[in-house]
C-alpha cells in the first residue's frame, strides 16, 4: 500500500508523521506543513507553486485571475461554487488552504478587504505557469 493510502486509511498509530520525499506533489496533497530543503526561498516558492497549481481549486483560481483583463476574481464566486457540494465549514477550509498555497507559490494574491484574488505577476515572472 502507498504512503498516501496508509495515511488516508488511518492505519498510522500516531497523529503526526515526518515524511521525506522527492515528490513535492505528494507532499502538497498529504502535508499540513512542507519544508523544502536545499533550495532558497524563491526556488522553494516556485517548486511549491508548480505543484499547488495542479490542485483543482488552486488551478481554477489561478486560471480565473490570469484569464481576466483586470486580473481579479471575487472570492465569493468560488465560495458559491463550492457551497453546492460542501458544508460551510468545508468551504471555509478549502478556500483558506487554496488561498494560503496560491499566495505562497506566488500564483495569486488575496485582498481580504474586498474579498478578491489578484494576479501575482511575481509568480508569472518566476515561471510558475501551471505546466510541470
Amino acid at each position: 500500500m502507498s504512503t498516501a493510502g496508509l495515511w488516508e486509511s488511518g492505519q498510522f498509530p500516531t497523529r503526526a508523521i515526518v515524511l521525506v520525499t522527492r515528490n513535492i506533489g505528494e507532499a502538497v496533497l498529504m502535508a499540513d506543513r512542507i519544508v523544502v530543503l536545499g533550495a532558497d526561498v524563491q526556488e522553494s516558492k516556485t517548486i511549491f507553486g508548480r505543484a499547488a497549481i495542479q490542485l483543482p481549486l488552486v488551478k481554477v483560481i489561478t486560471s480565473s485571475v490570469r484569464g481576466k483583463a483586470d486580473g481579479t476574481a471575487r472570492a465569493g464566486f468560488f465560495r458559491d461554487l463550492l457551497a453546492h457540494h460542501y458544508t460551510s465549514e468545508q468551504v471555509d477550509q478549502q478556500l483558506e488552504t487554496a488561498t494560503d498555497w496560491g499566495r505562497y507559490g506566488e500564483l495569486y494574491a488575496y485582498d481580504a478587504g474586498p474579498g478578491e484574488y489578484r494576479r501575482d505577476d511575481a509568480g508569472d515572472a518566476a515561471g510558475v505557469t501551471g505546466t510541470p
